[in-house]
């Protein structure tokens, strides 16, 4: 199956005409002592004593911050993968069209990683990055951009509108509420939950950053932690519950593997 991936990898990108460094690992504990530095990692899930999800989970908290993809015959594990933040989720066999759609939307996001939003507020203009907005609320007739630093970003529009100028890396979850897939977690129980890491601790981090959102009200479910990461490093986290609807809650798992 590595080579399979391998070759399809390696035929994509050049007829693209891109070319690529492959390398391939039998196992989790093998990748994580090679040290390799990656920007795309397929990874199986069923493996031997360390599985691709703890092997995931351990790159993350090393700093690991490239596209991932699973690879496996365990549809059910779609919900679990969602703590490592993966790109796309391939079930076995994979099929070539599959391969093929999952790269296309991956050079796509890729090239993507510039695009950013116009906001004006009377006079003032702003520019935001889609990769900055992990959520986007709104209040009345008010648009909240919750950002991952920290900073909330208001303006007057209607969300449908801004659904129209974002990409498919939105999804609208609820009327309220639009999220940023890259930011998803977990999903239980019609709570979605997104998570962004801000970087070690004192290190150009929000100095308002309180348990409240910047509109003044509680924000939703919003927990604030402190992850301790490769020794003695620190790095703070900010963790949303974002509700989704009773019509969304069927297609958030489909929405989820389309992004």
């Amino acid at each position: 199956m590595t080579d399979t991936i391998r070759r399809m990898a390696v035929d994509f990108f050049r007829s693209r005409h891109r070319e690529i460094s492959v390398s391939l690992f039998s196992s989790g504990e093998e990748l994580l002592g090679s040290g390799r530095k990656m920007d795309l990692l397929f990874s199986d899930i069923r493996m031997g004593e360390m599985d691709g999800l703890e092997t995931a989970l351990e790159l993350r908290g090393r700093g690991f911050d490239g596209y991932l993809i699973f690879t496996t015959v365990l549809r059910e594990m779609v919900f679990r993968s969602f703590a490592a933040g993966p790109f796309d989720y391939l079930v076995k066999p994979i099929k070539p069209e599959d391969f093929a759609n999952t790269m296309e939307r991956l050079l796509a996001a890729m090239s993507g990683e510039g695009k950013s939003l116009l906001v004006q507020r009377g006079a003032e203009s702003r520019i935001v990055s889609f990769n900055e907005i992990v959520y986007c609320e709104v209040i009345d007739r008010k648009v909240y951009l919750h950002l991952r630093c920290g900073e909330t970003v208001d303006y007057y529009d209607r969300i449908e509108r801004l659904e129209e100028k974002l990409d498919r890396r939105f999804y609208r979850c609820h009327r309220s509420y639009l999220i940023n897939m890259q930011y998803l977690r977990s999903y239980h129980k019609g709570i979605a939950v997104l998570e962004s890491v801000l970087g070690e601790t004192g290190a150009g981090l929000a100095p308002d950053m309180q348990e409240k959102d910047q509109v003044g009200q509680p924000a939703s479910g919003f927990r604030f932690a402190q992850e301790r990461r490769q020794g003695q490093r620190v790095t703070e986290s900010r963790k949303f519950e974002i509700p989704i609807s009773r019509l969304k809650t069927g297609s958030l798992p489909r929405r989820f593997c389309d992004t």
